[in-house]
């Protein structure tokens, strides 16, 4: 059957048919992939068909595709490890990963993860835009929504393929979108269509605590005064990756509705609200079947590839 946007409203319509007395609201706004219900679905996409064999993507990347690395303890390699501190540890815990050096050039966050004193993780200091990687060989190499704040991800691509070794793996979790954020008016015109569907309740601002009725991108120039680099070559990285690795799966995480759709009212979906949860299941439904249909791009990806 064709998908198209008029079809996908009507069902949205009628699978949203909700009151719209307020009910209460959240406090802070936070990143979309942190309200519980988001997460959930992520992690289930990330993680193939048994998601709940794999602890995170590079848990499942490791174990799926690692047939062909070294029968030995694997030494990692992490880019931009100050974006997802996290990120290091997550290797270490999948049991195959011995040590992970993490680069970055924010030393403040390198000496943060240092002192967290967890065994088998290093750091070195660099500019990720010109430096030269540190020598490989890298069984594994892994960033998580670093490699879109590059300036020139051409000289971190041929890092990456010097360094990495010959049987590794190479695991990524993007934002693939518009540059710097700066979402087309046809985007934010189906953004703010969705929005409209959802009850005034869950519209409330997490910040100014009145209703929402239309989202925006952001202000370019709030992006450069607050992060300079955000998205700041996201519109090359798939290319970028294509280049210079053979990608082995790609994973579509959407967001290109959700994560404008999100903003400032991200709080208002927590687990114990039925209905909240139903606006939500029903909203990534959609935004996957409108990505799978063709009619919309993907911002957000993970892929996992290896050398050619």
């Amino acid at each position: 059957m064709t998908t198209t946007i008029k079809k996908v409203f009507s069902d949205v319509r009628q699978a949203l048919g909700l009151g719209s007395s307020y009910a209460g609201r959240g406090s802070l706004p936070f990143n979309w992939e942190k309200v519980p219900a988001i997460a959930r679905a992520q992690h289930d996409r990330e993680c193939g068909q048994e998601p709940e064999r794999y602890a995170n993507l590079y848990d499942y990347a490791i174990k799926r595709w690692g047939s062909r690395l070294a029968d030995r303890p694997l030494h990692a390699l992490v880019i931009g490890g100050s974006r997802n501190p996290e990120l290091a540890g997550m290797l270490l815990d999948t049991g195959r990963v011995k040590s992970v050096l993490v680069v970055d050039d924010d030393a403040v966050a390198l000496e943060n993860l240092l002192e967290s004193g967890r065994n088998g993780i290093e750091c070195w200091q660099m500019e990720l835009n010109t430096d030269p990687l540190p020598r490989g060989p890298f069984d594994v190499i892994a960033c998580c929504d670093s490699l879109n704040h590059l300036r020139e991800p051409i000289h971190m691509g041929r890092e990456i393929e010097r360094v990495i070794d010959r049987s590794g793996l190479f695991i990524a979790r993007e934002y693939i979108g518009p540059e710097r954020m700066q979402f087309i008016p046809e985007q934010m015109a189906l953004v703010n269509s969705f929005l409209q569907l959802i009850p005034e309740k869950y519209r409330i601002s997490n910040i100014s605590s009145e209703i929402i009725n239309e989202q925006e991108p952001p202000e370019l120039a709030d992006i450069m005064r607050v992060d300079p680099s955000r998205a700041a070559c996201s519109h090359e990285l798939e290319k970028m990756i294509n280049l210079h690795l053979r990608i082995m799966q790609e994973i579509p995480l959407g967001g290109t509705i959700l994560s404008p759709l999100m903003c400032h009212i991200s709080n208002n979906f927590p687990d114990d609200d039925p209905k909240a949860q139903e606006i939500i299941q029903t909203l990534l439904n959609v935004e996957m079947q409108l990505i799978e249909g063709g009619l919309i791009k993907c911002d957000y990806k993970a892929f996992i590839a290896r050398p050619y």
